[in-house]
């Protein structure tokens, strides 16, 4: 809270004292249209979850965070510099990068992320491994799926893309391998990405 208040001065002061009385149980709310008119009611601290106040002010509290993951992604050695990508929606992030770049993005987000009240829940993270150009043996990719397990990602959370599944040597795939082509994909704000 913190953090986000001071970035709160920093960005919009005129909204400082808004939020100052919010978390000072110091403003009252009210509701209009009653079939009685206006009623008012004690505001308690902070707000209620899904007030479009409180998702402003959570962004903005994140805003660094998500920032500093953004240029962890970035790759400067690219013959084109670019930023790293990271999308969202309050709470809910994603992200894109090689495997190694991952691994270190979700030790970052894990270690950084309680600092601004960001806490990386793995058994809710999805992990969609896309082909690549090189080929790949079936013991490297176990090994990849055990490197994000021990970070605490559930195994059936990991989905490798039917083509990665496919290259891998031997060709006879096993059957854990196979499922993982068939449920590669996931939802994202109700949104399906993936393969059909």
């Amino acid at each position: 809270r913190d953090v986000t208040m001071r970035k709160l001065r920093d960005v919009a002061p005129q909204a400082f004292n808004f939020f100052m009385d919010k978390h000072d149980n110091s403003a009252n709310a009210f509701f209009f249209g009653l079939a009685r008119g206006v009623a008012t009611f004690k505001q308690t601290e902070g707000g209620a979850p899904g007030s479009p106040e409180m998702s402003f002010l959570y962004e903005l509290g994140i805003s660094d965070f998500v920032q500093n993951i953004a240029d962890l992604l970035s790759d400067p050695n690219s013959s084109q510099p670019r930023k790293g990508v990271v999308a969202g929606y309050m709470d809910d992030l994603c992200w894109a990068a090689p495997f190694a770049k991952m691994v270190d993005v979700i030790n970052f987000v894990k270690i950084r992320g309680p600092a601004y009240g960001y806490n990386l829940n793995m058994k809710k993270s999805i992990y969609l491994m896309a082909p690549s150009s090189e080929r790949f043996s079936q013991q490297q990719l176990f090994e990849r799926i055990n490197a994000l397990a021990s970070l605490g990602m559930p195994i059936e959370n990991i989905k490798a893309h039917p083509r990665l599944i496919n290259s891998c040597h031997p060709s006879t795939s096993s059957e854990v391998l196979a499922k993982r082509a068939v449920q590669w994909g996931c939802k994202i704000l109700g949104a399906f990405v993936g393969m059909d």
